[in-house]
């Protein structure tokens, strides 16, 4: 993933910072990480008893996104903010399903919710997601 959302399926440009599905490890800083990865936008809120990230970002169909990212103590979770969706692969709070588990790191969380996003925007289009999911 680009820092602002960009979805990169083969060399990604060397000359930005890019984040992986596959985080190998809980950041220590997620602050910096943020920063440095995440889109511009990024700001650190408290919303409904979490601490997060939140981020808007816009998928190549042009729809935008808004999602908080948080730590709930054992995984990252992902919540939509906007737009307001309903159905699959949302569930109660309108947190999104990025898998079995929740990510182990901001940036898989970050990295899953834009390809997420991306997949539910071909979904509304009545279209195929343009890659197979890895969650």
């Amino acid at each position: 993933m680009g820092r602002e959302g960009e979805i990169f399926t083969g060399d990604a440009p060397f000359d930005q910072p890019i984040s992986r599905v596959q985080g190998d490890f809980r950041t220590a800083d997620d602050a910096g990480y943020a920063a440095s990865h995440m889109p511009r936008n990024t700001v650190f809120v408290e919303r409904d008893r979490a601490r997060g990230w939140m981020y808007s970002f816009q998928t190549g169909r042009g729809r935008a996104y808004t999602l908080f990212a948080y730590f709930d103590g054992r995984d990252y979770q992902v919540n939509v903010i906007a737009p307001e969706l309903t159905g699959i692969h949302i569930l109660p709070g309108g947190r999104i399903r990025l898998g079995d588990s929740g990510p182990a790191s901001l940036e898989e969380a970050y990295a899953k919710s834009v390809l997420w996003a991306a997949g539910m925007d071909a979904a509304l289009a009545g279209r195929s997601a343009p890659f197979e999911a890895p969650f």
